[in-house]
């Protein structure tokens, strides 16, 4: 009797959860594209869409109609990867080990992101707020296949 109200109280929190970390944001941004040689060639617009993780859906859409789509990630590095604690209660210690290693995010965004036409773009982003990832917004610069440059502002 005494595991049922702990087991609903487990449950329901596991299920609170599970919805918060299962909700998705979306944004926009602006890009000014330029040929190879600097010329300007337009504005481009610049949307994601991501669920609260370090990875997110980019999309890129030029000012041709060309629209580039891929993954972002943010990157991390991490921090004491052998840090941990032990649970234990008897005197032989015999428990749960637990290693706490944790991230620093670096505030770096890297994306690979594909065209409607067949090109490719790499996009190199740095997060104006480190560990929001594209949520906090972010600038930075992409560049396609073709030697277009984009600089993004999200």
């Amino acid at each position: 009797m005494i595991l049922k109200p702990y087991f609903f109280q487990l449950s329901t929190f596991l299920s609170l959860s599970l919805l918060i970390v299962g909700c998705s944001t979306s944004g926009n941004g602006t890009g000014r594209v330029t040929d190879p040689v600097g010329r300007p060639m337009g504005a481009a617009r610049v949307t994601y869409e991501t669920d609260g993780g370090s990875t997110a859906k980019l999309a890129v859409t030029l000012p041709d109609g060309e629209v580039f789509t891929g993954s972002a990630v943010s990157l991390a590095t991490n921090t004491d990867p052998h840090v941990g604690f032990l649970l234990a209660k008897s005197k032989q210690q015999s428990g749960l080990m637990i290693d706490t290693g944790g991230k620093q995010w670096s505030g770096a965004i890297e994306a690979v992101l594909f065209g409607s036409s067949g090109g490719t773009m790499q996009c190199s982003l740095v997060e104006k707020r480190p560990g929001l990832g594209l949520e906090g917004g972010a600038v930075g610069s992409c560049r396609a296949s073709d030697g277009r440059v984009i600089a993004v502002d999200v």
